[in-house]
């Protein structure tokens, strides 16, 4: 049928397939499995301060393409930030609720107008460490949304897990729903990430 070829292209444009021996019995028909490697960070984070590092991360990311912000709502919601981005994370989701595009620079301009300038400047800074790829504004959406996972999981790997058994029923439900195939995939490239012990992903050079 028209639909599956469709979906089937649209995966396959999106994810070059990687061999998986010994784990065709666990694949499930018509579930994206083959992922692509996620690159290992080259930032100088340590381990007393990469959990701020991976929060400061997901909301630069978030500032960048404010678009997933619907998507991850509920998940950005869970987690405990330090005060200054959780101050953001309060204005932005605010912002959300009422705006009509979800576009960085109104973003940015509304943060400015609610005093939170500074805090979102810090927030995109260069410093401790340079922001992952998938923050930088021209990343690709679907980037976007994959390191978005990946430093939601390293802070909160069971409830990663629950969203992929979630987006894998919802994707089962809807086969056609593009969005449905894309959160699938982002949520299980997060994942392999994880399963593979990658602790973050490549900075700017």
């Amino acid at each position: 049928p028209l639909a599956s070829e469709y979906r089937r292209a649209f995966l396959d444009r999106l994810y070059e397939r990687r061999n998986s021996v010994g784990r065709d019995r666990d694949r499930r028909p018509g579930i994206p499995t083959a992922l692509p490697r996620m690159p290992v960070a080259r930032s100088t984070i340590t381990p007393a301060n990469a959990t701020a590092e991976q929060a400061r991360n997901l909301v630069a990311i978030l500032l960048h393409h404010p678009a997933l912000l619907r998507d991850v709502e509920e998940a950005f919601g869970s987690l405990a930030l330090p005060t200054p981005l959780a101050r953001l994370r309060a204005a932005m989701l605010e912002w959300s609720e009422s705006a009509e595009l979800l576009d960085s620079a109104d973003l940015i301009s509304h943060l400015t107008a609610v005093g939170l300038a500074a805090e979102a400047a810090q927030a995109l800074a260069a410093s401790p460490s340079p922001l992952p790829e998938c923050a930088a504004p021209e990343a690709m959406p679907v980037e976007a949304e994959e390191g978005w996972w990946h430093f939601f999981g390293l802070m909160h790997r069971s409830r990663l897990d629950e969203e992929v058994a979630q987006a894998v029923h919802d994707f089962e439900r809807r086969p056609d729903d593009v969005a449905a195939q894309r959160r699938v995939i982002s949520l299980r490239a997060a994942q392999e990430a994880l399963n593979r012990g990658e602790q973050g992903m490549e900075a700017d050079r």
